[in-house]
């Protein structure tokens, strides 16, 4: 009766064991279903995150090609700009050298007039004197014929001076009018400069001429050249900002991904060297002796390199279980089947014709080791060898007593059952050995923890590392525009300060 509650104690101890085993089973498998669905999502975010970026690059070079463009017109502008302002300068000149004669002419016919009035004063004089002296001065008259000549040929002139002057204010007035229709602004805003100009009138000409090809050659002017470079430049910022965005999103997978590379490669190193020893040990108690080993083929990736299994049963040299006998192959693979039980047991196993390629020897080894592990896991067993059967605890056999009907047959196998069965029982004398772990096994490094303030913001070591690099890097260099947007904006203020320069000077 003792030895029955012993045996109910027990039988509900495993229960409870096998109850505690499948919570914890169903919890890792519900943890493992929730990794590979974060792994999974990873995935098709950096996948999207890579097309995004391919996207942004592709319109990053586009807006930055269409800049390009936009610089060199704004520079074929300002060329032309530039020649205008040559051709006011030469304009300026000739209105400076016309105004110049206008000036000598106007003196020169002050000088006639002024000498007219005194001829005209003389001329009465003498007409006064001849008519008063006309009687006793006939000899004269010849002298006061050459006067009215004289007078007549000052009078010509000077009607030709005024026919000149008439001209020349003509002239003027046209010079005005043409500059006025064509470059919309008065000439007499740079009346100061025509005194300034030294120039010949027919090198005035000349330029004048080239420079009114070269701007008929330009063409028209694009005013809106401005307003289509801010709306580019507002699209480049938007642009790179989403670019930034979504590139310290893919150094944030990044980040995972080796943490999540580093965790996997330490847990799956130390589940294998458990394996490993475990492995060995297994064989050296089901072969009574001998070696096995297990083998990384690329030990500095360990989550994807293969496994060599090597095995060495006594009397022969160690080789790989490709190599070996069929039973030999099915022994080792058992040993490495307890060894991986050992780490991480399952509280159900079901085994199909494994002792079908072992002899005698071999199968009361195998039976055993099974008989080691029954209190750990239960085990079923599809077999047809004698000595398997007596191992087992319960015969399930299926058995067709009516034709087309089959019934299945529990039979409790108890020591009177197995008298005769020679079943060896484990000792407990057997002694483990230590197995050296894997050797030159890489483990990623994991990336520096993020710091977590008290105000609710991170700090990333590895980016305040490269913020400190590239101030380093700027220190030690002047401050030089890196973009073509900078460059062309300091270009165009230059331009427009200049230009105001300019008109308050005018």
């Amino acid at each position: 009766m003792t030895k029955k509650r012993m045996i109910d104690r027990q039988i509900q101890e495993n229960l409870e064991q096998v109850a505690n085993l499948n919570q914890q089973r169903e919890t890792l498998a519900a943890e493992n279903v929730e990794l590979e669905k974060k792994i999974a999502s990873y995935r098709e975010t950096l996948e999207r995150l890579k097309v995004n970026q391919a996207e942004m690059q592709a319109q990053i070079a586009a807006g930055e090609q269409h800049t390009a463009i936009l610089l060199r017109t704004r520079m074929a502008h300002e060329s032309a700009l530039h020649d205008n302002e040559q051709e006011i300068h030469a304009e300026q000149t000739r209105a400076d050298d016309v105004n110049n004669q206008i000036a000598t002419e106007q003196e020169t016919l002050a000088a006639i007039t002024e000498r007219g009035t005194v001829l005209s004063n003389e001329l009465k004089a003498l007409d006064a004197e001849i008519a008063a002296r006309n009687s006793h001065v006939s000899g004269k008259q010849h002298q006061l014929q050459k006067k009215l000549d004289e007078q007549n040929r000052h009078q010509a002139h000077f009607e030709k001076l005024s026919l000149a002057l008439a001209s020349l204010d003509i002239e003027i007035k046209n010079l005005k009018q043409n500059f006025q229709d064509t470059h919309s602004r008065d000439l007499m805003e740079f009346e100061e400069r025509m005194y300034k100009i030294t120039v010949a009138p027919a090198r005035l000409r000349e330029q004048l001429t080239a420079a009114r090809e070269q701007l008929k050659a330009l063409g028209s002017v694009n005013l809106m050249a401005p307003e289509e470079f801010g709306e580019v430049k507002d699209r480049y910022e938007r642009q790179k900002l989403h670019y930034e965005d979504t590139q310290k999103s893919l150094e944030n997978l990044v980040r995972v991904s080796e943490e999540i590379q580093a965790k996997s490669s330490e847990l799956f190193l130390d589940t294998y060297n458990k394996i490993k020893r475990n492995f060995h040990n297994m064989f050296r108690r089901l072969f009574n002796g001998g070696r096995a080993e297990l083998r990384l083929e690329d030990p500095h990736n360990v989550l994807s390199s293969g496994i060599d299994i090597f095995a060495q049963p006594p009397g022969k040299k160690m080789e790989n279980i490709a190599l070996l006998s069929g039973g030999e192959k099915t022994m080792t693979a058992v040993a490495l089947l307890f060894a991986t039980y050992q780490v991480r047991p399952s509280p159900f196993c079901l085994l199909d014709e494994i002792d079908a390629a072992l002899d005698d020897k071999n199968v009361s080894s195998f039976v055993t080791t099974l008989r080691s592990f029954a209190h750990v896991s239960q085990y079923i067993i599809i077999t047809h060898n004698k000595k398997t059967v007596m191992g087992a605890g319960t015969m399930l056999g299926i058995t067709m007593e009516e034709s087309g009907v089959s019934k299945t047959i529990a039979l409790r196998l108890d020591k009177d059952i197995k008298v005769g069965a020679e079943i060896h029982e484990d000792d407990g004398t057997f002694v483990e050995e230590d197995v050296e772990p894997e050797r030159d096994a890489y483990i990623p490094p994991r990336p520096p923890k993020r710091i977590h303030h008290p105000d609710g913001t991170i700090t990333d070591p590895i980016q305040e590392k490269k913020i400190k690099e590239q101030r380093g890097k700027k220190s030690g260099a002047p401050d030089v525009p890196q973009t073509g947007e900078r460059n062309a904006g300091v270009t165009a203020a230059a331009f427009k300060q200049e230009r105001a320069g300019r008109t308050n000077n005018d």
